[in-house]
């Protein structure tokens, strides 16, 4: 279990007597060798309150981010109610805290009843897991539509789900009904988790698959994702002029993901829809905690784990043994999964943990959600709509991305990432660049195979959904970037390639300035998508500024065919943007922090510097200061918290290995 800032929960005995826990479970170390096991219990709320006294045990359920009205899965918002004050009134005048369900957090109103009446907790201290979950389950039973609404929003809306929509509605289908096994249901759900799947089979329906998750078969698996969709979708749904109040909901939906996670390891299942429970849980994780985190770390190596053990890995061998929507299934998963390993290897400067060179991917269809689950004729109906290299053919201009067409734009570079992180990271004992320039020219040659219209061009946001765009945009960066580390590689094997890097760097500039700008204009992409400026815009942005330092120290052109004029101007505006964001103290958004700070100084350096002896005096030298913080706010006088000194001449190469030491420090 983990408390809301992601560090594990400690148990009752060590956290009552303040000392440090080992988190071990069913008990911890320190328990065990006091002889007391059977006080060892992990509470999931342990500050919880009941009334105004602190009493003994209860099990505190998750509360959604607000109540929510007049939901409707056409509408393409989901509205919440106003957050209650703690002061308010509500229900028949009593106050927040006396409500049933209450999580004893000021402002907060919980969906979640109390226990029935009859139940003590106290009395008997069950599992970890089991007081978690059937906490958890009462609460999904209890709130299913606000639950449902949450997640059939989120799936109708998202560009880059994995899981086919068709398969979790019909799952969701008869959820409801099959939740109503009252006090027993925690038994039941493991006792159906401890037995082992039918096997599938090439004639297996998508009916049969769903009927082997539902009714009386009902298993933790399918929870597990329920669980962590909600918490996905929580926080891609914001609601234009009120605070974002999804954090603590979406860290209680990991929490009750993992508890399913660990139950089925108990039960040492592994199946497909363990894998949906665990993609899901990783992607969760993701957005709560960043993607240096070590928690999300972990989960992902699970993750890989577990899709080799199913053979995920083997595409082409074991295709022909299950159904079409399995089949494209898990070739969904797997690519999605090999492109976050190449983001977080390259991020992390590490070894991935999907090694392409053992695997026969294919790329998954560029086929409508619905058309995945097709068979017979219609199947083969939906395949002749698409080209020989699988995408979907169309003339007209399409508004809305599908799913699939984001995986692959992804995916289509997964293998050349490999091989540009096997050069920068193995030990390159002699000159390769001739093997440098065949990759550059593969990353070329892979990117002209991309029909024009999924290639990113900054008018789309005028007829594209944002989250559309957003896919597009990630998909041209990433091959940016696959040319930026290329060129960088060369450039350390002593090939004049700086120019090409430099405006490289600008287009990657100007990638994350087109998503600044559209945060502004569309709420649902505001304090989203850091991971973006971190991997993309602000690397780029940060070799711009050094290398204009570098060249202004000496008296040097810059050799770019991109104006210093607009470089500073852009360079400002993005520094600007960083600097007014109220950014939580996470460790990816505290480094976007510290990387905007230092590029201000770099560009703070230079105007000093440079143009103190073009203008000649120091009075011409603070206009232009005072004109180019008028125009993007920036801080041209520094301010204390910004980094010492710089090393003088301060280089690109230097900056971006800077950035490279950020992340362990941080990490």
């Amino acid at each position: 279990m983990y408390r809301r800032n992601g560090k594990p929960t400690s148990c009752e005995p060590c956290r009552l007597s303040k000392v440090r826990c080992d988190h071990a479970t069913p008990t911890c170390a320190r328990c065990r060798s006091r002889s007391i096991r059977e006080k060892c219990y992990y509470h999931p709320a342990p500050m919880t309150r009941s009334g105004t006294q602190y009493r003994h045990f209860h099990m505190t359920k998750p509360s959604l981010p607000g109540q929510r009205r007049n939901i409707s899965l056409e509408s393409p918002d989901i509205t919440f109610l106003s957050i209650q004050s703690h002061s308010s009134k509500i229900t028949q005048g009593k106050s927040n805290e006396e409500q049933p369900g209450n999580t004893g957090v000021p402002g907060r109103v919980s969906i979640f009843p109390k226990l029935p009446p009859g139940i003590n907790p106290g009395l008997v201290v069950p599992s970890t897991s089991r007081i978690t979950l059937s906490a958890y389950l009462m609460g999904l039973h209890a709130s299913y539509a606000q639950y449902k609404d949450l997640i059939f929003n989120y799936l109708d809306r998202s560009r880059s789900f994995v899981i086919p929509r068709p398969l979790l509605y019909e799952l969701f289908s008869t959820l409801y009904d099959d939740m109503k096994g009252g006090a027993d249901l925690h038994s039941h759900l493991t006792q159906n988790t401890s037995k082992p799947l039918p096997p599938i089979s090439v004639n297996t329906t998508t009916e049969e698959f769903c009927g082997w998750f539902r009714g009386a078969n009902l298993r933790w698996e399918l929870l597990g994702v329920v669980f962590a969709l909600a918490g996905l979708a929580s926080v891609h749904t914001i609601e234009p002029g009120r605070p974002l109040d999804y954090e603590s909901f979406a860290t209680d939906m990991y929490a009750a993901s993992k508890a399913c996670i660990e139950v089925c390891e108990e039960n040492n299942q592994l199946n497909d829809m363990t894998t949906w429970m665990r993609h899901t849980n990783v992607a969760l994780a993701s957005n709560l905690f960043g993607d240096t985190s070590s928690i999300l770390y972990r989960c992902f190596s699970s993750l890989t784990a577990e899709l080799f053990a199913l053979r995920y890995h083997r595409q082409i061998s074991s295709q022909s043994g299950v159904p079409f929507f399995m089949s494209e299934t898990r070739t969904r998963l797997f690519a999605a999964a090999v492109c976050r390993d190449m983001n977080l290897a390259t991020l992390l400067e590490r070894p991935p943990f999907i090694d392409c060179n053992f695997c026969d991917m294919i790329d998954p269809l560029d086929l409508d959600e619905e058309e995945i689950v097709l068979v017979g004729s219609e199947l083969d109906d939906a395949q002749q709509k698409l080209d020989e290299n699988g995408w979907k053919i169309s003339s007209e201009r399409e508004n809305v991305l599908r799913p699939a067409t984001g995986i692959r734009l992804r995916f289509a570079l997964s293998s050349l990432r490999a091989k540009v992180l096997r050069l920068s990271l193995g030990n390159r004992m002699e000159c390769m660049t001739k093997n440098h320039l065949e990759l550059y020219q593969e990353c070329e040659d892979i990117w002209a195979k991309v029909p024009m219209k999924y290639r990113y061009k900054s008018d789309i946001w005028d007829y594209m959904s944002p989250r559309s765009c957003v896919v597009l945009l990630s998909a041209h960066l990433d091959y940016l970037h696959c040319g930026f580390q290329i060129l960088r590689m060369l450039q350390q094997e002593g090939q004049d390639t700086l120019a090409a890097i430099l405006d490289t760097s600008m287009r990657l500039l100007s990638g994350m300035l087109d998503l600044m700008k559209q945060q502004e204009r569309f709420v649902e992409l505001r304090e989203r998508f850091t991971w973006i400026l971190l991997f993309y815009g602000l690397p780029g942005a940060g070799t711009l500024a050094a290398e204009l330092y570098h060249h202004t120290l000496k008296g040097l052109s810059l050799p770019s065919s991109i104006s210093c004029s607009r470089i500073v101007r852009d360079l400002s505006i993005a520094i600007s943007w960083v600097e007014k964001q109220s950014l939580p103290n996470r460790s990816d958004y505290q480094r976007c922090l510290q990387i905007s700070r230092v590029i201000s100084r770099l560009l703070d350096d230079t105007l000093n510097q440079g143009l103190a002896s073009v203008k000649g005096t120091n009075s011409q030298l603070e206009d232009v200061q005072q004109e180019q913080q008028g125009l993007a706010g920036v801080d041209i006088n520094g301010s204390s918290d910004k980094p010492p000194p710089l090393p003088e001449p301060f280089t690109s190469e230097e900056f971006l290995s800077w950035i490279d030491d950020l992340v362990d420090a941080l990490h």
